[in-house]
C-alpha cells in the first residue's frame, strides 16, 4: 500500500467478500434526473447479524435479547477508567487488503465518565469489520489500540475543550514532508465558547456536539459549542501530529460571516479525493435564518487550504399532514463516497426531523457538486430501531464503504445509534443496489446544447483551480458566442436569445479573466475584463474581477474606481459586504504607498498568527544613480532617520522550500533555483512591464557603461497601458545572467525574516532592491514579509549618500571581509576598508594583535590591547567604532563572560560605549540589540531605567524598521515581554 506522486493521490484497495445473513429489507428507487437517462435500481437495507443464531435447547429470551442487539459491533467501554466508557460516535472506517490478510480501522470518538464532555479520538481494528479489539487507554506502540489523539493543550487552540474525527484519507503530498504516504485526519475541534440558536420548536437537545446522556428534554435553545475543521497526519494512524491551517487557531478555515449560513460553526468535515489537485470537503452546519442544519462543501488544490462553496443540501417541509419528513430540519455528518461503477456520487447523512429524532438518509450527485437528488421521500433509508433495541432513540453519524459484491452492488453502512437514557454505541447495516446506474443522454446537435456543455465544463474546470484547462474551454465558449451572436443577428424569432447569450459571454469573459489573473496573466486578465464591460458597463462580477487584478497590480487608485462602480450594480446589494472590504484595502493600501505608513504591531503581537498583512508597494525619496563602488546604486534624495521605510517592494517570483544537509540539501537547492528561473520566465513573458523592469537589471557585464533607468519605471503606478502586449522572452543566457547577479535570499546577513517564512529557505527577485551595492558600513536592512522585502534605514542617512546592505558578516577582520568579498567576485572599496588597509600597512601593532589572536591570546588582554592602542595611533571619532567593529568577537567573549569582566571590566569601555560606537558606524545589528538586552537585564535584577529602554528600542528600530510602531510588539521581538 503506497503511493508516491507529489500531488495528492488516494491509496484504495478492495476485494469481494460473502454478504452477512439479512434479517430485514427495506427498497426504494431513485429519482428521475433531468437531462439523464436513468435505469432503476433497487435499494436494500439490512440491519447486519452480529451475534451466533440460538442454539436448540435455548429459551426465546436469548433469541430477543439478540433482536435488541442486531446490528450493534462496538458498545461503550466496559471498563470504569476506559478512555470511550461514557459515549462513542463518529465512526470512521477503512478497509485494507493484501495478499495475505484483510485489516480493518475504525477511529472514533469517545468520552469517559471522568471527563464526560471531553471527546477524544481512539482507534480499534478488526479482521473483518464485525468483531473489533479495541483498548482501554492510549496507545503506547504502532500495534497498539486504544486512545490515539486529546483535546489540543494550546490555549488559543480550536480543539481545546474536544475533538471527533470526521474523515481519513491515505496520500502522499509535496506540501507534508515525509518519505511515504500518511493518515491524513480531518476532524472537528471545539472550544468551550458557546453561541446559541433557536430550535424552531423542537424539544430535543441538538448541540454542537450532541451529548445524548445530558440532553435537557424541554428545550428551547441550544448551546452550541464553536467548531471548526482542522487537520493533523500519521505515519502508523496511532501517532498524529497537528498540522496548522491558516486560521490564527489552527483550524483549516473558519465560519462565515454574520450573513452566512454557516456563521455558527463549522463540524464533521468529510474529504473526497476526486482527483490530482482536486479534493473536495463536505461538513455541516446550522442556518440560524431557516432554521435547518445544512451541508456545505469547499474545495481545494493540497488538502491544507479551502475554498467554500456554498450549502449543496438543507431541509425541506412536506406538503402533507402528518410527522413529515425524517430530514425536515436538514442534514448533517455526510459521509460521501464516489461510487465506483459509474464514478456518481453517493452521501449518507444524518437527518433530523421537526421533533428532533435523528435517522439516515441517502442523496446521490453525478459530479459530487450539483444536483443532489433525495434516494427516498419521506421516510429515512435507516430509521431508529423497534422497541427497546439499543439505536431505537436514534441513528445517525453515518460512514459508508462500497464492498465490490459478486452480483448486487454491497455497501456497509457504520452509524451511531443512540437507545434508551441516550446510550450510544456504534453499528452496522448493508446496503445493497442492484440493476444499472446513470447514463448521460447524448448531446443534441446544435450550437446552444454545445454551448451548454461548454461552459459547465469550464465552470467545474475553474472551480477545481485548473486555470489554465479552463481558460482553453472559456476561449471555445466565448468563441463560439461571438459567432452565434454575429450569426443570429436579429434574425432570431426569440427577442431574450441575444441578451442571454450576451449575459453568458459577458460572465465567460469574466471567469477567464480571473483565471488568467490567477496564472498572474495581468494583461490579459485585463482585456478580458474591459471586452466584458463593454457588454455590460456595470458587471458587478467583472468590475469585482477588474478590481482584484489591479489591487494585484498595485494600482490602488483605480481599484478603487473599479469597486465604487461596481456598487451601482443591483448585485451589490447582497455583496455590500464583499465590496466594502475591498474599498478599505485600496484606501489603506493607498495610504500606506503614499505615506510609508505601516505598521505590523499587531501581527507580531498575535505571534505571526494568521495571514502575512495586506502590504502596498512604496519608493521613499531615493533615487537611481551611477556608484562610486560598482555600476548603479540607490541614493538618498533627503535625510533619513534610522528605522525610516525607504522601500516595500513586492518579488517577481520567489521560490521557498526545506534544505537538508550535504548532498540532499545541495540538490533540493538546485530544484528551488530551477523552479524559480522558471517562474521569473513566466513573468517576463506574461507581462511587459516586467519585462521592461528586470531587463533594467544588470548581468554583470560592462558595469560602467549601463544606462540609469529612471525611478519612475519601478513606481507600481506606472501607466499599465504602456506595457506591450507581446509576449516574449528574454534572451535565456541574459536572464540566467540577470538573476545570478540580482537574485536575493531571505536569510542574508542584513535581512529578518518575519512570521511562516522563516521556517524555509527562499530565493526571490525584488527589482530595485537589488540595486543596492554592498559596503562594510551599511546603512540599511530588510524584513521580509510574505513576497515583500521591507526596506529600511540601519543608522541615519545623509541626502546624497548611497544606501547600502551588508552582503556577508561585517563584524569581522578586515582580512576576512576580504575573503568574503572575493567569494561574492568583488573587492570592497568602502571608506572603512581604505582606512583599516591603510593602518594595517604602517602599524606593527595590529599585525601583532591578530597573531595573538590566532594563537588564542586572551580575550581581555587583546580588548585592553586594541582600546590602548587606538590611543596611541590617535584614532578618534567614529574610526574607534570601525575598529571596534572589526574585533567584535573579543568584545563580545569579554563582556559575556563574569570572570574576564572581573579582571579587565575597569581597564576597558563599558558595553554600551563599546555598542554605541559601533552602532553608529555600521548601523543596528542582532548582536548588538542582544548584548545591550542583555546588559540591562543583568543590572538590578533586570530593572531599567528610561535612557537604557530608549537605547535599546533605537537598536531595535534599527534592525526591524518603523514599521513596528508599538512600544510592546518591539519588547516581544527584543525578548523584553
Amino acid at each position: 500500500m503506497e503511493a508516491t506522486c507529489a500531488n495528492p493521490s488516494i491509496v484504495t484497495a478492495s476485494r469481494t467478500i460473502q454478504p452477512y445473513r439479512r434479517l430485514s429489507t427495506l427498497s426504494f428507487r431513485f429519482p428521475t434526473y433531468r437531462t439523464k437517462r436513468f435505469f432503476p435500481f433497487s435499494l436494500t437495507i439490512t440491519r447486519c447479524s452480529t451475534t451466533k443464531s440460538r442454539e436448540p435447547g435455548q429459551d426465546s429470551t436469548f433469541e430477543s435479547s439478540i433482536s435488541l442487539k442486531r446490528g450493534l459491533v462496538l458498545d461503550l467501554g466496559v471498563s470504569k477508567d476506559s478512555w470511550d466508557s461514557e459515549e462513542i460516535g463518529s465512526p470512521v472506517v477503512k478497509r485494507f487488503l493484501s495478499d495475505n490478510e484483510e485489516r480493518w480501522y475504525m477511529w472514533y470518538h469517545g468520552s469517559s465518565k471522568q471527563y464526560p464532555v471531553s471527546d477524544s479520538i481512539g482507534l480499534a481494528v478488526s479482521n473483518n469489520g464485525i468483531h473489533w479489539e479495541r483498548g482501554k487507554g492510549k496507545v503506547e506502540s504502532s500495534d497498539d489500540v486504544g486512545l490515539v489523539m486529546s483535546c489540543g493543550e494550546d490555549w488559543w487552540g480550536f480543539d481545546t475543550a474536544s475533538v471527533r474525527p470526521g474523515e481519513v484519507v491515505i496520500m502522499s503530498s509535496s506540501k507534508v514532508r515525509a518519505n511515504s504516504s500518511v493518515y491524513w485526519m480531518y476532524y472537528t475541534g471545539y472550544t468551550t465558547e458557546t453561541v446559541e440558536f433557536q430550535s424552531q420548536g423542537f424539544t430535543s437537545g441538538l448541540g454542537n456536539p450532541e451529548r445524548f446522556h445530558l440532553c435537557n428534554e424541554n428545550v428551547e435553545k441550544s448551546k452550541v459549542y464553536r467548531s471548526l475543521p482542522g487537520l493533523a497526519i500519521s505515519q502508523d494512524g496511532r501517532h498524529w501530529a497537528r498540522i496548522e491551517g491558516e486560521h490564527h487557531s489552527g483550524a483549516l478555515f473558519d465560519v462565515g460571516s454574520e450573513k452566512d449560513w454557516d456563521f455558527h460553526y463549522v463540524a464533521s468535515p468529510h474529504v473526497v479525493f476526486h482527483g490530482d489537485g482536486d479534493l473536495r470537503m463536505y461538513y455541516h452546519s446550522f442556518d440560524d435564518k431557516t432554521g435547518e442544519f445544512c451541508i456545505g462543501m469547499a474545495r481545494s488544490r493540497d488538502g491544507i487550504k479551502w475554498l467554500k462553496l456554498g450549502k449543496i443540501l438543507g431541509g425541506r417541509i412536506s406538503e402533507k399532514d402528518g410527522s413529515g419528513f425524517f430530514d425536515e430540519l436538514g442534514g448533517r455528518y455526510p459521509c460521501v463516497t464516489r461510487n465506483k461503477r459509474d464514478e456518481s456520487y453517493v452521501m449518507a447523512y444524518e437527518g433530523v426531523d421537526r421533533t428532533g429524532k435523528m435517522s439516515i438518509g441517502l442523496a446521490v450527485s453525478k459530479d459530487g457538486i450539483n444536483d443532489w437528488k433525495r434516494v427516498q421521500d419521506e421516510e429515512a433509508v435507516v430509521a431508529v430501531g423497534e422497541g427497546g433495541a439499543w439505536d431505537n432513540e436514534g441513528v445517525g453519524c453515518p460512514y459508508l464503504i462500497e464492498m465490490d459484491g459478486d452480483s448486487d452492488h454491497q455497501w456497509r453502512l457504520y452509524y451511531r445509534g443512540v437507545g434508551n437514557g441516550g446510550g450510544t454505541a456504534i453499528g452496522l447495516a448493508e446496503i445493497a443496489m442492484g440493476g444499472e446506474q446513470f447514463e448521460l443522454e447524448e448531446v443534441r446537435d446544435g450550437s446552444l446544447e454545445l454551448l451548454q456543455s461548454l461552459r459547465s465544463k469550464a465552470t467545474e474546470l475553474l472551480l477545481r483551480e485548473e486555470w489554465e484547462e479552463s481558460i482553453k474551454v472559456y476561449t471555445e465558449f466565448i468563441d463560439l458566442s461571438r459567432r452565434q451572436v454575429s450569426s443570429t443577428g436579429g434574425s432570431d424569432p426569440d427577442p431574450d436569445s441575444i441578451a442571454k447569450l450576451r449575459k453568458s459571454l459577458c460572465l465567460a469573459l469574466c471567469n477567464r479573466a480571473e483565471a488568467r489573473a490567477r496564472l498572474r496573466d495581468f494583461l490579459e486578465a485585463m482585456r478580458d475584463c474591459d471586452q466584458a464591460l463593454e457588454i455590460e458597463k456595470t458587471h458587478f462580477k467583472t468590475l469585482l474581477c477588474k478590481g482584484k487584478v489591479l489591487l494585484g497590480l498595485s494600482k490602488y487608485s483605480l481599484a478603487l474606481e473599479c469597486f465604487k462602480t461596481a456598487l451601482l450594480d443591483p448585485q451589490a446589494s447582497d455583496n455590500l459586504e464583499t465590496v466594502t472590504v475591498y474599498m478599505e484595502k485600496c484606501k489603506k493600501l493607498e495610504f500606506q504607498a503614499k505615506t510609508g505608513a505601516f505598521d505590523l504591531s499587531d501581527w507580531i503581537l498575535s505571534g505571526f498568527r494568521g495571514r502575512c498583512p495586506e502590504l502596498a508597494e512604496f519608493i521613499g525619496s531615493i533615487e537611481i544613480k551611477k556608484s562610486e563602488f560598482s555600476g548603479r546604486g540607490l541614493f538618498a534624495t533627503k535625510n533619513i532617520v534610522a528605522g525610516t521605510l525607504i522601500l516595500v517592494t513586492k518579488a517577481v517570483a520567489i521560490e521557498r522550500g526545506i534544505l537538508g544537509n550535504g548532498e540532499s540539501g545541495e540538490k533540493a537547492q538546485l530544484i528551488m533555483w530551477k523552479n524559480f528561473v522558471e517562474e521569473v520566465t513566466e513573468s517576463v513573458r506574461k507581462c511587459g512591464r516586467t519585462r521592461r523592469v528586470v531587463s533594467a537589471l544588470s548581468t554583470g557585464q560592462d558595469e560602467d557603461n549601463l544606462e540609469i533607468p529612471d525611478i519612475a519605471l519601478f513606481r507600481p503606478d506606472e501607466a499599465f497601458e504602456t506595457c506591450d502586449g507581446s509576449k516574449q522572452s528574454l534572451d535565456t543566457e541574459k536572464l540566467l545572467s540577470i538573476l545570478d547577479v540580482n537574485s536575493l535570499v531571505e536569510d542574508a546577513a542584513s535581512a529578518k525574516v518575519m512570521g511562516k517564512n522563516k521556517e524555509y529557505y527562499g530565493v526571490g527577485l525584488w527589482t530595485l532592491a537589488s540595486f543596492i551595492n554592498h559596503s562594510c558600513i551599511p546603512n540599511a536592512r530588510r524584513l521580509h514579509v510574505g513576497d515583500y522585502a521591507i526596506v529600511h534605514a540601519s543608522r541615519d542617512i545623509k541626502a546624497g549618500e548611497e544606501i547600502t546592505f551588508a552582503y556577508f558578516d561585517v563584524l569581522s577582520p578586515l582580512e576576512k571581509r576580504k575573503e568574503m568579498a572575493e567569494s561574492w567576485g568583488f573587492c570592497c572599496g568602502c571608506s572603512r576598508c581604505k582606512f583599516e588597509s591603510l593602518l594595517c600597512v604602517t602599524n606593527q601593532e595590529i599585525r601583532e594583535l591578530e597573531m595573538g589572536l590566532e594563537r588564542g591570546v586572551d580575550a581581555g588582554h587583546a580588548v585592553y590591547m586594541v582600546e590602548e592602542g587606538m590611543k596611541r595611533w590617535k584614532v578618534k571619532g567614529k574610526d574607534k567604532g570601525l575598529l571596534r567593529a572589526s574585533y567584535w568577537g573579543i568584545y563580545d567573549e569579554i563582556y559575556n563572560s563574569e570572570r574576564l569582566m572581573k579582571r579587565w571590566g575597569r581597564k576597558i569601555p563599558t558595553m554600551e560605549i563599546v555598542v554605541d560606537s559601533v552602532s553608529d558606524v555600521v548601523g543596528s545589528d542582532e548582536r548588538l540589540m542582544k548584548m545591550a538586552v542583555e546588559g540591562m537585564m543583568k543590572k538590578n535584577g533586570g530593572c531599567s531605567n528610561i535612557v537604557e529602554m530608549e537605547k535599546i528600542l533605537k537598536l531595535g528600530k534599527g534592525v526591524y524598521g518603523k514599521v513596528v510602531s508599538k512600544k510592546k510588539a518591539m519588547k516581544t521581538l527584543l525578548g523584553l515581554e
